[in-house]
């Protein structure tokens, strides 16, 4: 027991061994989950900006499919639409709405 006493006191008891190794398990996985989320907070604005690219090219496409299964003739159709509303509305004008004026309006 002399002997176990000196190499005890010298590495620890083996509960101590055992809380260290415990507490080095511990603080070697906070550090790799802290690197994990410091990767993935320095990656995000990559991943985030090649999926909107994807997206915009899937809905991109739908589009021009759902384009090209218009007919002409409802494309005239819409297109006198739009010219009739624009005679209707002739006046455009944009006002300085930081001028002090009394007689600012929204629209006519």
């Amino acid at each position: 027991t002399a002997v176990c006493l000196d190499i005890c006191s010298l590495f620890g008891t083996r509960t101590q061994v055992r809380g260290k190794a415990e507490m080095k398990k511990k603080r070697y996985l906070l550090l790799f989950f802290g690197f994990l989320a410091g990767f993935f907070i320095l990656m995000y604005p990559s991943f985030a900006d090649a999926w909107n690219r994807h997206r915009n090219k899937l809905l991109a496409a739908e589009y021009e499919e759902t384009v090209s299964e218009i007919q002409s003739a409802e494309i005239e159709r819409i297109a006198g639409e739009a010219r009739e509303y624009n005679r209707q509305h002739t006046v455009n004008e944009v006002q300085d709405i930081f001028e002090n004026s009394e007689d600012y309006t929204l629209s006519q």
